[in-house]
């Protein structure tokens, strides 16, 4: 009896440390030329899965685990096999590695975190413990960093934005404001599975004021979250979803200059101070006239439709297996200018779903959306309240700016909420029949 809740009990302690450990170190910056904190995801979800296995010492377990969801293993081994392949075209071979092995990392976090939290519900507190160690952390640096210049320095990108000017905006220790805000948004998340709601409440309005500090494409998917909050009828929902995802992509991919009805003119926002640098806006981003009835409106493309363009050359040329992970800068180059400024030629795509097609083809699209299926439509999409649901849905709307919907907090946030016991849907009595008798 001790040999067999010896491991048992290990595996519970294990297991809430590796996953609240991995949710703490989603913000650590690589180092080094190392990404720490994705070699420390992986062999924490290595080790969890042995511990998991561990309490199976026949097997007969495991089978019945294989038995119950073997479509959401198969579809997790799809999403991995469909972007490892896009190596075979890859021109820089060690990236599309690197981003083949980041994706096999998060595949089996995503496991480890969803059969951990199927076989003991109160991981998910751990998980929120995690969450919200980052969201306080993140905020005692943005409050110590109006205090100290170096560290608001550190903290804080500066720069002439091309909406903002010189406006500060909060990027933590993330790298970037805008997957800092959306990191932040995925723990506002988790933070809700706080079996305290004095605790919970005040770190998820603390994450969101965060978010909104970063001043980037996720602060404007923030009202598409509350739309689901405030708003209940579904037809309602869409609709709203719908009017305020063009309104954010129409400011994000193209910036007005002047608007002029019935011989008036009103200038809405001056070019960045570098658009005429060498006439290189003239030349790949020239100023273009929108006529609405008897109004035009002059605008500026911005970086995001020249890359998004490029995205989709690179898929007319490499349509099967697109041309490698993280290859985007070298296979489909782009001269186009940052929001700070900067002319660059070779840029990430900033586009989850151009980028997709671009670096993985139909085979990596085709893979992805098989998981997607899968998770959310056979793994109870009823089970995720509407404080998820609007999360879900402005990152849906964020990947328009960024490729953050592999983000380990939000990886994370959909995988101890999917296929919970207890939460209903088609799912449920397997899933519960093949932990029984292993807690």
């Amino acid at each position: 009896m001790h040999s067999k809740d010896g491991p048992a009990r290990f595996s519970d302690r294990f297991g809430m440390v590796c996953l609240g450990a991995a949710v703490v170190l989603s913000a650590v910056p690589p180092m080094m030329h190392i990404h720490w904190g994705r070699l420390g995801f992986l062999l924490a979800g290595v080790a969890l899965l042995l511990a998991l296995i561990a309490r199976w010492p026949y097997g007969e377990r495991l089978r019945a685990i294989w038995r119950a969801h073997r479509l959401l293993v198969v579809s997790l081994s799809c999403l991995v096999v469909g972007r490892l392949l896009s190596v075979i075209s890859a021109e820089a071979v060690e990236d599309a590695l690197l981003q083949g092995v980041r994706i096999a990392t998060l595949a089996v976090f995503f496991a480890a975190v969803y059969f951990e939290c199927q076989r003991n519900p109160g991981m998910r507190a751990v998980l929120a413990w995690g969450a919200a160690l980052l969201i306080a952390l993140h905020g005692v640096l943005f409050i110590s960093a109006w205090c100290f210049g170096e560290l608001f320095r550190l903290v804080f990108e500066a720069g002439t934005h091309q909406y903002l000017g010189g406006l500060p905006r909060f990027r933590g220790i993330v790298g970037g404001p805008f997957a800092c805000g959306a990191m932040m948004l995925a723990c506002a998340g988790l933070v809700r599975a706080l079996p305290d709601r004095r605790f919970a409440a005040p770190l998820m309005g603390v994450a969101l004021f965060l978010c909104a500090a970063s001043l980037s494409f996720a602060t404007m998917a923030l009202p598409v979250m509350l739309l689901w909050l405030v708003v209940r009828q579904r037809s309602w929902r869409i609709a709203g979803y719908a009017v305020l995802a063009v309104v954010a992509i129409s400011i994000l991919y193209a910036k007005p200059v002047a608007l002029r009805c019935g011989g008036n003119s009103l200038p809405l926002f001056e070019p960045h101070e570098n658009y005429h640098l060498d006439e290189l806006g003239p030349r790949y981003a020239p100023q273009t006239t929108l006529t609405i009835s008897r109004c035009q409106i002059d605008v500026i493309p911005s970086g995001y439709v020249v890359l998004a363009g490029a995205s989709l050359r690179c898929f007319r040329d490499n349509w099967l297996i697109g041309v490698g992970g993280r290859n985007h800068p070298y296979s489909c180059p782009a001269t186009a200018m940052t929001a700070l400024g900067q002319w660059t030629t070779g840029r990430i795509a900033h586009n989850e779903y151009t980028g997709l097609l671009a670096e993985y083809g139909l085979l990596g699209l085709a893979g992805t959306l098989f998981f997607v299926w899968v998770v959310w439509w056979r793994y109870r999409k009823h089970s995720l309240d509407n404080w998820t649901r609007g999360i879900v849905g402005a990152y849906l709307l964020a990947g328009f700016a960024g490729e953050i919907w592999f983000q380990f907090p939000f990886v994370a946030l959909i995988a101890s909420h999917v296929g919970n016991p207890g939460s209903g849907g088609g799912n449920s009595e397997r899933s519960q029949s093949a932990y029984r008798g292993i807690k």
